[in-house]
This record gives structure tokens, sequence and C-alpha cells, in this order.
């Protein structure tokens, strides 16, 4: 057996249709569907059929015996004073359609969410529960998600450029209620899409008059949204252009800017990896600009690290989607997702996705579309990107000259005859793009200074990473990014690391003595050191074993945090038993040996 409410009130068996000629007993057939499985009492029915004059408990029951005898008397149970009409949701309309419509609204891709919108709403045959005072609440509800369900399936069929078909769908139920800004704008952008720009221009001006006239109110956003891109006339999608400010006194990085351009002619993502203040995001944005022609359809952009954690993609997709002139973006990660790759998928767009924590954060904002490019940058390697196909360029330490040259480009008034004090500067800078142009910085706001007095206030290791700090841009505070990703273990082994002479080198072994831990263990805390770039890869050795360098402004970091956050005991025991292991004394031999 099937029941129909949406439209009026139809019964339909095996042998054909079933006739409630009485208005009472489809009355009381519609507060028990309305509220199927559930029980409904006397008093109840009452109430809802006859309103503020009940009749008695008998004729109550002698209206629901005939209801009983139309639809079949196991449907109806009866326990105490109450009735409960027993159905499956597959067979009363209204259940299918509620059910359809959660399809919809899951659905990622707009053409599957469009087609299952226009499944649930084919149920509808006219009003809900048309004719039928008892349940005016219920038919209200269900109304109200059938405009709903019309004005999305509307949003995805714009989305697939079906503008036609969704201005026909709509007109209709404009006419029935007017007052619907939602339903009105998404009708007056299928007209205009459609080419009737008139008569998009006409529905603006009838709607607005309507509201002021009978609310007393403007039209609100939606509604003002869709207008104002229906005066605009032929306009094209927005083409956003969100790139940052490119670098000033961009030096040196040849050979990388060429392996971008080898990796994203063929390859969608390319990704830049290196320390903090390496000079990542210089590099992102200099191709970006220089290339930026060939992306004519725009470009996105998004730091994806705020203060307060790594950003959501939800979002940072939802940024996207207005920027690509979505007014009404979806709730969840996948629809709004789906929506983006959607509206991209034709398009010449370059997005940089810059200082990204993970590969899970990137990947839903891939738009996997032929013609566009993605930039990521950030410390850690991305291998899940990688092994999916994208490039990846390391960024290290700017050479000597190179390092000289960029503070020359940023304060060239002040640098003549200051050669030595700049190569000076360059080397205590560890070659780090960050630091050079914050020594850059502190030399072009201190007229009286010279590249050789900077030079003498840096030598003192215990105060260089105060030196290196000038406003917002702050060395210190960009290896402390890495040092916080990091667990307690690690950033135990970090500090003690930071503590041993710069000739020995960090290994699993050496790990293993300072821990006192297995050295499988140990090996994975250098290994997830490492991803965080506070410690650099330089070779394995002959089992296999990494081994690992610290940078010099990286290690004056990691003493300070072990003098801060370790006791001096242990970090004397821990340097004690690694200076007394074969590794340990070895280093410090051929330390001594060079300094004589």
């Amino acid at each position: 057996m099937e029941f129909g409410v949406l439209g009026e009130l139809a019964i339909v068996r095996e042998g054909g249709a079933v006739a409630l000629t009485s208005a009472k007993q489809r009355n009381i057939l519609a507060v028990l569907l309305s509220r199927a499985n559930r029980a409904t009492t006397d008093g109840m029915l009452a109430e809802a059929v006859w309103g503020q004059a009940p009749p008695s408990p008998a004729t109550v029951r002698w209206h629901v015996h005939h209801v009983r005898q139309a639809i079949g008397d196991d449907r109806v149970t009866r326990r105490g004073e109450a009735y409960t009409l027993l159905l499956d949701p597959a067979e009363l309309d209204a259940a299918r359609f509620e059910h359809l419509l959660t399809q919809a609204r899951a659905e990622c891709s707009p053409d599957s969410a469009a087609a299952a919108y226009g499944e649930a709403l084919a149920l509808w045959r006219g009003d809900a529960y048309a004719g039928l005072h008892a349940v005016s609440c219920e038919a209200a509800r269900l109304e109200e998600l059938r405009l709903a369900a019309a004005e999305e399936r509307a949003e995805r069929l714009l989305v697939l450029d079906r503008p036609a078909e969704a201005a026909a769908e709509l007109a209709p139920l404009v006419a029935a209620h007017p007052l619907r800004e939602r339903l009105r704008a998404a009708h007056l952008l299928a007209l205009h899409r459609s080419g009737r720009r008139a008569e998009a221009l006409s529905s603006y001006r009838e709607g607005r008059s309507r509201l002021v006239a009978e609310l007393g109110v403007e039209p609100g956003g939606h509604l003002r949204a869709a207008h104002a891109q229906a005066l605009d006339g032929d306009q094209p999608p927005p083409h956003p252009a969100q790139l940052p400010q490119d670098v000033a006194a961009f030096t040196g990085r040849r050979p990388e800017l060429a392996a971008l351009d080898r990796s994203l002619e063929t390859g969608a993502t390319a990704v830049i990896t290196g320390p903090a203040g390496i000079g990542k995001t210089g590099l992102a944005l200099r191709w970006a600009h220089s290339r930026a022609a060939r992306f004519p359809d725009g470009q996105l952009a998004a730091d994806l690290r705020a203060r307060t954690g790594p950003l959501p993609p939800a979002e940072v997709l939802a940024r996207f989607l207005r920027a690509l002139g979505v007014t009404r973006v979806p709730d969840g990660l996948d629809e709004r997702a789906a929506l983006y790759r959607t509206l991209l998928r034709r398009r010449r767009v370059l997005l940089v996705l810059d200082d990204a924590a993970c590969a899970a954060q990137v990947r839903p904002l891939l738009p996997g579309a032929p013609g566009c490019r993605v930039l990521v940058t950030g410390r850690g390697r991305f291998e899940g990107l990688v092994g999916e196909g994208a490039s990846s360029t390391r960024l290290d330490e700017l050479p000597r000259d190179q390092a000289v040259n960029l503070l020359r480009r940023l304060i060239p008034t002040q640098m003549a005859g200051e050669d030595a004090g700049l190569s000076q500067l360059a080397q205590l800078c560890d070659g780090l793009p960050l630091a050079l142009r914050i020594a850059a910085a502190r030399l072009a706001t201190r007229p009286g200074w010279t590249a050789e007095l900077l030079a003498c206030r840096m030598r003192a290791e215990h105060s260089r990473l105060d030196e290196l700090r000038a406003g917002d841009l702050d060395v210190r505070a960009a290896i402390a990014s890495g040092y916080h990703a990091v667990g307690e273990r690690e950033r135990l082994l970090f500090c003690l690391l930071g503590l041993l002479p710069a000739a020995v080198e960090c290994t699993p072994w050496l790990a293993t003595i300072m821990l006192g831990t297995g050295i499988e263990e140990a090996g994975g805390l250098l290994d997830r050191l490492a991803d965080e770039q506070l410690l650099q890869h330089e070779r394995a050795d002959e089992q296999g074993w990494e081994r690992y360098r610290m940078r010099h402004l990286v290690r004056l970091f990691a003493a300070e945090r072990a003098a801060a956050d370790v006791p001096a005991r242990l970090g004397e025991q821990a340097v004690a038993r690694a200076m007394a292991s074969p590794m340990g004394r070895r280093r410090t031999i051929s330390s001594k040996l060079c300094v004589v």
C-alpha cells in the first residue's frame, strides 16, 4: 500500500485507489500519517480535526473505525486511548521526499545533487495535504522543504550551466511565493544567464515593490547580489587576483625557478619545502607573479597556517568560492570541494597555498582541473602529495655571494666599501633570507650603523637572535613555530642536541646515548625533527642510519630552549655521556685539529 500526501490525499493498494469520502475521515488519516509509527490519542485527534468543538470519544472512534476499514485493520493499532498507524517510510511519498532531499544535500557532485533534487521534487503533485486543515503545520513544514529543495536544485543547475531549466522550474514557485527572496534571487539569476536580462530586472523591480509595500522592508543580500549581477550584464565570471605583493629584491634561486617551470609544465602541483625563513613564500610569489599571464582566469592565494593553528580546508574553500562569485557557500567540506572543482573544471587558475601544515590540509583544495596549477609551500616533506604525483623542490641557504648580493640590493646606498662587513653578515645569518632581510632592515633604519658594526653585535652568540628581529620579522619566532609543532620527547632531544659542540654530528646512536632510549625510537625522534626542518639530512651511514646537522641559528635557539626547558643537571649528564662516546671524542678531536 502507498499513501500520497504531496498533493491531495491518495491511497493506493494492489486493487487500485481507495476512496475516503468523508472529510473528517480524510483529516483523521492525515493526522495519523503525519504521526506515523507514533501514538496519537483520541484527544489529539479530536482537537486536530474538530478544533474548539470536539465530539464525544465514541464519535472519534466511529470515524477511526471507518478509516481502519478503508486501509486495513492491521494498519492502525490501538493501545489504551491511543492509535498508531504502522507504516514503512517507503510507503509514504513525504518520507521518500525527505530521504531524497537528505541524499541530495549530501552529494558532492553538483550533477548528482541536481538529479537527486529533481527526483525528490518530482514526487509533488500539488500542495501538501491539500484541503486538509488538521495537518496545516505539517503541510507548512513540507512546503518549506519543497521550496528549499527547489532553490538548492536551481543553484546546482546554475553551476552546471543549465539556467533555462532552472528558470522554467522556478517560475511557478515565484508566482506562488512572491515575497520569498532567495527563491526570487535564484530565478532572477536563471533568467539573466538564459539571456533574459530584461525579465530578470523586471522580476527584481516587482519583488522589491512587493517587499516595500507589504512588509515595509528593502530586499536582502541574496536578492540585491542577484540584481547586481543582472545589472552588470554579460560580465565574465570573477577573475580573482589574490597574490600578495611580490618579494622585493628577489635574489638567486634560478635553478629552483627553472625546476618549477619544468614541474608545472605538465604536472598540476609543485611543493616547495625548506626550513622557516629560507624563502619558500618568496620563491612561490616570484614564480607566480612572473607567470601570472599563463593563468588568465585568475590567481587564488591563502596562508594556511593562521595564528591559532592550521586553517581548516573548509574555511579556505569558503573564501575561494566567494572569490569565484559564489554568494551562498554550501555547508559541508565535501560539498564545498565539489562545487569548487566544478567551477574550476574549465578554467586556468593558479593557486598558491602558503605555509601548509600537511597533505591532508591541502588535498581538498586541489582543483584537479587540467588548466589549473597549484604551488604549495611548507616545512613538511608532503610525502603523500609527492606520492600522488606532485613535484618537490627543496630550498637551502643562499650561497655566500648571493647572500651578499641580497644585502646590497636591499640597502645599496649604504654599502660602498663594506665588502668585508657584508660577507661577515651573510655568514652570521646562515645564508637565511629572513635573517638577511632583517639585518638589511636594521641597517637601513639606522644610518649611523655599518655592516661591520652589526656583524660585531651579532658575533655574541647569546644575543644573536635578539639582533635578528625587526618589527614583525623575527628569526627566533620562525624557528619556534617548528619547535612547538613537535612532541615533548622531540623537544627534549632537540634541546639536548643544541648543547653539543657544532662539530658533533646528530645520529640515532648519539641520540640513544643522550636520551637513554632505544635506537629505533631515537631514529624516529630525529626524523620528526627533520620533518619540521629543525634538523637537516646529511647522509646515511653504512648501516643505513641517517645523519643530521643543525644550522647554527637553530642551534642557538635550541641552546636557549635548553636553558629554559631542561633541568641543568639533566643537560649536563646527557652532554657528558655524548662527549664520552667514541663519536663525541672523535668529533671533538677533529674540531681541535681544525683549529690548530
